[in-house]
């Protein structure tokens, strides 16, 4: 089984990836937007209720590690998060990660991550491959 760490893809092509790996496993009907300034939304679902009810991040990491990855979510994205005040904020990231950082991650996000299943790690984007 081969086991990707997408180094071969940009960050934009990382962020579709995402984007087609969460609407076919979970049917979100994500939306994608355009390359820029995203205001901390990568994809997003919208509802009635809340036209940022689902946010993803998409961090494609290649040569950092988890502490570079928690610093951005922390002190550049977690701001971003509590103004849009998603139901759910997922983080999609090349990185391998242990399950101890993930719990790290929704100590942080708390209330936005409900679960350490909302934050899909290289693991777990080619586990979907497979």
């Amino acid at each position: 089984m081969s086991n990707y760490n997408f180094s071969t893809i940009n960050d934009k092509e990382f962020e579709s990836l995402v984007l087609d790996i969460l609407n076919t496993e979970f049917e979100f009907n994500l939306q994608e937007f355009k390359v820029g300034k995203d205001k901390g939304i990568d994809l997003r679902f919208s509802s009635e209720k809340n036209k940022n009810s689902i946010i993803v991040q998409a961090k494609h990491y290649l040569k950092s590690g988890y502490s570079q990855l928690k610093s951005t979510l922390k002190n550049e994205e977690l701001p971003k998060v509590k103004k849009l005040h998603p139901d759910r904020y997922i983080i999609a990231t090349s990185l391998e990660l242990s399950a101890n950082e993930k719990d790290e991650l929704v100590t942080i996000f708390h209330p936005y991550i409900l679960t350490a299943n909302d934050i899909f790690s290289n693991q777990d984007l080619n586990k979907f491959l497979r």
